[in-house]
């Protein structure tokens, strides 16, 4: 495959399938498959970058995220917080503020939020 600068969906698909194509055959550095893979995967990242972005998610939908995943609900989020005095009821899920523990909670495993 020539290499040359990315601009179409068919070119996309063109380099990723010789991108899986080298990668089979796992050239080493400085070969010439080699640095053609090196290329190509700069090419390829560079495309979808500017074709498939995903924005980072906001501070309030990264915390609902991982209260999904962790199968937790608003209503049990408000309930633990105002059980536990040393944290407030939450500004997203109970209309008040929270300290940063409650946030951090979030990523220890703990249920007591």
């Amino acid at each position: 495959m020539e290499l040359r600068i990315l601009r179409t969906k068919k070119d996309h698909a063109q380099a990723l399938a010789e991108v899986e194509r080298l990668i089979a055959l796992d050239p080493a550095r400085g070969t010439p498959d080699g640095d053609a893979l090196e290329v190509l995967s700069i090419l390829v990242e560079r495309y979808e970058k500017e074709h498939f972005s995903i924005d980072a998610p906001t501070p309030v939908e990264a915390i609902e995220f991982r209260m999904d995943q962790r199968g937790l609900r608003h209503t049990w989020r408000c309930r633990q917080s105002t059980a536990n005095s040393s944290l407030r009821p939450d500004s997203l899920f109970c209309r008040e503020s929270t300290g940063k523990s409650a946030a951090f909670g979030l990523g220890t495993g703990e249920r007591s939020l």
